[in-house]
């Protein structure tokens, strides 16, 4: 039986394929979220959150136009808790 619980939110992530990756260390993980509205800049970025993991599967896939199979949908507890993400592009 799965148990839904109603204060967990969920986020968008993919694999992000231009940060360096090293051997026997997961992937590096890329977050779907939300600008600084009024200047657009990386200050104030937030998450964009999901009631449901499957809402945040209908957004990627229709609002996105993703392939669910490459989009992981995980809780917010689990996210790095900086959504700017603190890996390097090459």
């Amino acid at each position: 039986m799965e148990i839904n619980n109603s204060k967990q939110l969920w986020v968008l992530a993919r694999e992000c394929p231009e940060c360096e990756t090293k051997p026997n260390t997961p992937p590096k993980l890329s977050f779907l979220v939300q600008h600084d509205p009024e200047s657009g800049e990386m200050t104030n970025v937030k998450y964009v959150t999901f009631k449901t993991d499957s809402e945040a599967y209908e957004y990627a896939e229709d609002v996105l136009g993703e392939d669910t199979d490459d989009i992981i949908v995980m809780p917010l507890s689990e996210a790095d808790s900086d959504p700017r993400g603190s890996h390097e592009h090459n």
